[in-house]
């Protein structure tokens, strides 16, 4: 049974339908999104894809053989009409393509979890090297491949990153960790550390790229440059952090520099339904509860180009509104229960302000979206990495709170926003 890193990558990666070739997969969508993704070329049909993912998982898990996979694959293809009888790669339910599908996402996985352990500060100090073994049990050994069984490279070694099993479709490499001592016995194998235009220069006929890394790192959604296939990637991700217990964080950043609202005009009238917060929040005698003043104040729309950036619908543009009483999770119930000793402060009104002109208005802040089954949330870092806004999305409508506004050394916290769209406002 996988765990750890290994785990994590099978259950977090998103199914991606598409009508593109291998080639212009290659092309149009980077290796990092790649490799978080689960796709095979031409098939634009998101039903057939899930249930071919479903069946690899539940091989990678352990649940089924191979054998037993590639037949409940086949059988689900040829009930769509997707077998035209050939056994050529670009028949979706020939053996060697669906073997490969299973074999490829399997080894890509592995490569996950090897390079966790491979990299872990202890493994890092016993075993500083690797053995690269080419073509292991392979029938077809390629020659591109084969030049390198028998090599030892410093686990430092950049070129590792390009070449770190499989970097190719179909490659049955594998990589052996070694002790300073065991490599000091074959001196002559030990490999210098490769300079860049070496490192990066890949033989791939089908332009296949896979760094392990990626399984572990934050990707830049607008990296797709395709708005389309950002859309299909973020609505994909969404739809898979509904049913699993996976997370997936990625980072939206347009292509220049744009607030995540504009700063608003109503600064006074901000300011003012922060000071009825403070005011009621200093008025409370002990043992009463607060009379909560309902407020409803617009902070700014959310801007379009950080939507796209994210791969949002165009009409999932937010309104984001200081609201309250809130509830239990936001607002001054919140408060209340959690953060009632930072909005006693005198200068609580002006922190908060201070908070939301480093982060909601701020071109420079860095806005990340994390997809959860518990919902979807947007955090908004500021460039010194001092605070932090924090916007949940809720129900069925486009209802975002922003739990907590804070800043990092551990002052003022929690904050009464709804972010939500102009059409639920009316409702």
């Amino acid at each position: 049974m996988p765990e750890g890193a290994e785990l994590n990558y099978i259950r977090s990666r998103v199914n991606l339908p598409t009508e593109k070739s291998s080639a212009e997969i290659a092309r149009d969508i980077p290796a990092q999104i790649r490799a978080r993704a689960f796709f095979s070329a031409r098939v634009a049909d998101a039903h057939i894809l899930d249930r071919f993912r479903t069946i690899t998982d539940d091989y990678m898990l352990g649940k089924i053989g191979r054998d037993e996979a590639r037949n409940l694959m086949l059988e689900y293809a040829r009930e769509r009409g997707m077998d035209d009888g050939t056994r050529g790669m670009s028949n979706l339910a020939s053996t060697a393509r669906l073997n490969l599908m299973i074999d490829q996402n399997a080894a890509m996985a592995k490569a996950v979890g090897d390079y966790e352990r491979m990299y872990s500060p202890t493994h890092l100090k016993l075993f500083p090297y690797v053995i690269y073994h080419a073509s292991v049990g392979s029938k077809v050994p390629r020659s591109e491949h084969q030049q390198y069984d028998g090599m030892i490279f410093d686990k430092n070694d950049p070129w590792l990153v390009s070449h770190t099993p499989p970097w190719e479709f179909g490659c049955h490499c594998q990589l052996e960790e070694c002790s300073e001592k065991k490599a000091g016995k074959t001196p002559e194998l030990i490999q210098p550390l490769s300079p860049p235009e070496v490192a990066n220069k890949v033989y791939s006929k089908s332009g296949f790229r896979f760094d392990p890394r990626h399984g572990f790192e934050e990707f830049d959604m607008s990296s797709i440059k395709d708005p389309a296939y950002r859309r299909e990637t973020y609505r994909q991700m969404a739809f898979l952090a509904k049913r699993t217990d996976a997370e997936t964080t990625f980072l939206a950043a347009p292509a220049k520099p744009v607030p995540v609202c504009a700063a608003p005009e109503n600064m006074g009238e901000i300011k003012a339904a922060l000071g009825e917060v403070k005011k009621a929040i200093d008025e409370r005698k002990e043992g009463e509860g607060y009379e909560f003043p309902e407020l409803q104040v617009s902070l700014g729309y959310i801007a379009k180009e950080r939507f796209d950036a994210i791969g949002m619908q165009p009409d999932d543009n937010l309104e984001v509104i200081f609201e309250s009483p809130g509830k239990s999770d936001y607002g001054m119930k919140h408060w209340e229960n959690h953060h009632l000793n930072d909005w006693k402060k005198p200068e609580a009104v002006k922190k908060f302000i201070q908070m939301l002109s480093a982060t909601l208005w701020n071109p420079e802040a860095k806005m990340e979206n994390t997809l959860s089954k518990i919902g979807k949330r947007i955090d908004i870092t500021s460039p010194d990495g001092r605070y932090v806004t924090s916007l949940w999305r809720k129900g069925h409508f486009w209802v975002y709170s922003i739990q907590s506004v804070w800043d990092m050394s551990g002052s003022l916290r929690g904050a009464p926003l709804d972010v939500r769209s102009q059409r639920q406002r009316k409702k």
